[in-house]
């Protein structure tokens, strides 16, 4: 695949060099000098926005390289590396917090995303930062667990946008988004969080997905919460999508049944495809064949990412999830579906904010 507009995509793929699958030191050293070339400023910026300035000093230092980093760009990636592990411990220290409040409470859950896969596929889960911690619940938990969270300190930071299928609590230092749907309702064919929930395992220290259903967020959430290739995909979590390939536990048959099930194997074909495009082949070519759409929507959504058009019109948010959200659906009732969706949100998002908020009227704040 040909990108347009490769100049201003080139940051990406330099960026992303060192954790490709066949990266070794002299990969990373070339992938350095020619970032640094581009600007010193610039290159540290782009790295600290994607999540991966911490992992950066891993590697300069596992690979020998951190003599040959020049001081000042080495004392900037050292600190963020500082910054993440403190972040980290913070936010660990919150997690155990709501396992143990949340078992109290009789509150079923399981940590996904960043602070989910962090804990499996990194050797030092501090090096992957994350914004926040983000827990799934069933929908008829949501006032009880709300409650809880406020009781261990969390503070509602209402956002009636959102409120269909999440609410974000913030304590002095950590923020928890609590989900009672993976993604917008609509956008999947069927309700998928009981299943997932049904399926849980113990993580250690707290509760996570089943690994296929794992796989099945890497693969979905990027495409509709993140827009793919837009500055709001960061590419640390294309580096999640490569390492749990890589090493994580796997069983195609099954993610690939439940994308089937949710309507979003077009979805998943996307996003695997312009991982692959970054990092060189992240997937066996029978599984892009399966999820593959039909040729002219596969040639459509094709020029959307060659054009990285995600990007270009990301000042036109309707636009973008019209022209090529809706796409990303398996077929046109799905697509439709989403719509229908969006619709009742808008028609109840006020509604359903008064009642979150009704409930956590008489849950006394906590100290965390």
């Amino acid at each position: 695949m040909t990108v347009a507009n490769l100049e201003s995509l080139a940051l990406h793929r330099l960026a992303l060099a060192p954790f490709r699958a066949d990266a070794d030191a002299d990969a990373v050293r070339q992938s350095m000098g020619r970032g640094l070339k581009a600007g010193e400023d610039r290159f540290l910026e782009f790295l600290g926005e994607n999540g991966l300035d911490a992992l950066w000093y891993e590697v300069l230092k596992r690979h020998d390289l951190a003599a040959a980093t020049p001081e000042r760009v080495l004392t900037a990636l050292k600190q963020a590396r500082q910054v993440a592990a403190v972040r980290y411990l913070a936010q660990r220290h919150a997690l155990e917090r709501i396992d143990a409040a949340f078992g109290a409470a009789s509150v079923r859950y399981a940590a996904f995303k960043g602070a989910h896969v962090r804990e499996l596929v990194y050797d030092d889960p501090s090096l992957r930062p994350a914004g926040d911690v983000d827990i799934l619940i069933a929908r008829n938990q949501r006032d009880l667990a709300a409650r809880t969270l406020v009781r261990q300190g969390f503070a509602l930071h209402p956002d009636a946008d959102v409120v269909s299928h999440e609410a974000a609590f913030h304590d002095r230092n950590v923020s928890v988004d609590l989900h009672w749907q993976i993604l917008r309702p609509g956008r999947t064919r069927v309700d998928m969080t009981d299943a997932f929930l049904a399926r849980r395992r113990r993580q250690g220290f707290f509760w996570g997905l089943d690994p296929a259903d794992a796989l099945f967020i890497l693969l979905v959430h990027p495409a509709f919460a993140k827009y793919v290739t837009s500055p709001y995909a960061l590419l640390c979590r294309v580096v999640d999508l490569s390492r749990w390939l890589r090493t994580g536990e796997m069983d195609w048959d099954k993610t690939l049944a439940l994308l089937g099930q949710a309507g979003l194997k077009t979805a998943a074909w996307v996003v695997l495809r312009w991982a692959s495009w970054l990092m060189g082949p992240v997937a066996p070519p029978d599984v892009l064949e399966r999820l593959e759409p039909g040729r002219w929507r596969a040639r459509y959504l094709g020029y959307w990412l060659e054009q990285n058009l995600p990007s270009r019109w990301l000042r036109y948010p309707l636009l973008v999830q019209i022209a090529f959200t809706l796409a990303l659906h398996d077929c046109p009732n799905d697509a439709m579906t989403a719509i229908q969706g969006w619709l009742r949100h808008k028609w109840k998002m006020r509604d359903e904010q008064e009642t979150l908020l009704a409930a956590l009227s008489d849950a006394p704040p906590g100290r965390g």
